[in-house]
């Protein structure tokens, strides 16, 4: 009898169609993006405000070797500048000021009509990135007033364009200049953005992929470097290893370097 029940029972459950509540699967979590600011300043390594050009834009990105007892020999540099130490020690010296000693993942930004002179006293090679944020037809650095010893320099870009080809135009009340590093890992990506900043990206490990309205896509490996769309536009890493890369912003301080854009 007892049995007899139960079917019954079960038999009427199933025929009024009761759902059995059914448990969400839940996302796989997303690769978190890492970001570490080096250096936000309004001023240059020796305290002048920063004043940067307001016509015919360009920004040039220079990698620069300086082997072990070498030097730049004295030089000026007229605009804004970005010094980027990606390995060894560097030390900067300035008409009129005392040495800086720069370390390896340290951002300066170089002083402005002041001859400064920078020297490898360590045992292994320097090699940093500077950044220069320029009146194409003006001359941003002067000639050095003496012979480099023991310098290279490879040009790894100079564009008046973004890489989706828009002029650049830094903004007309740009004052700051921000460095960070961000590492992201396989299969992580930005959320669609924009920058009110001039946004330089250098990339030093991996392939940086990026997708902009239009629809434009790219992919930069190391050693490769960019200037970024003024699109809506989002990052990702599509490749199977992590992913770094530097980034230099030009803007207005107390404007935020990023804007989510749905």
């Amino acid at each position: 009898m007892r049995r007899e029940v139960t079917v019954a029972c079960l038999a009427i459950f199933l025929s009024v169609g009761v759902n059995f509540p059914v448990v969400a699967q839940q996302p796989a979590p997303s690769p978190i993006i890492t970001r570490r600011t080096v250096l936000q300043t309004i001023t240059t390594l020796t305290g002048q405000p920063l004043q940067f050009p307001l016509f015919r834009s360009v920004v040039t990105g220079v990698l620069v070797e300086l082997a072990p007892g070498g030097q730049t020999g004295p030089q000026r540099f007229f605009v804004p500048t970005v010094l980027y130490l990606l390995e060894g020690t560097l030390t900067a010296e300035f008409e009129g000021s005392a040495p800086r000693a720069i370390a390896a993942g340290q951002a300066v930004v170089l002083s402005t009509n002041i001859a400064s002179n920078g020297r490898n006293l360590g045992t292994t090679p320097a090699r940093w990135l500077a950044v220069t944020f320029a009146d194409a037809s003006k001359l941003a650095v002067s000639p050095p007033a003496a012979p480099p010893v023991g310098l290279r320099t490879t040009l790894v870009v100079r564009t008046t364009k973004t890489w989706t080809g828009e002029d650049i135009v830094f903004p007309l009340l740009a004052n700051q200049l921000s460095v960070s590093v961000s590492e992201s890992p396989p299969g992580a990506a930005t959320e669609r953005h924009v920058h009110p900043h001039t946004q330089f990206i250098y990339v030093l490990e991996g392939v940086f992929t990026v997708q902009a309205e239009g629809p434009s896509i790219a992919s930069f490996a190391a050693g490769q470097a960019l200037v970024e769309t003024t699109r809506p536009h989002f990052g990702a890493n599509r490749a199977s290893v992590v992913q770094r890369y530097v980034t230099v912003f030009a803007g207005e301080a107390g404007v935020p370097l990023t804007v989510p854009r749905p």
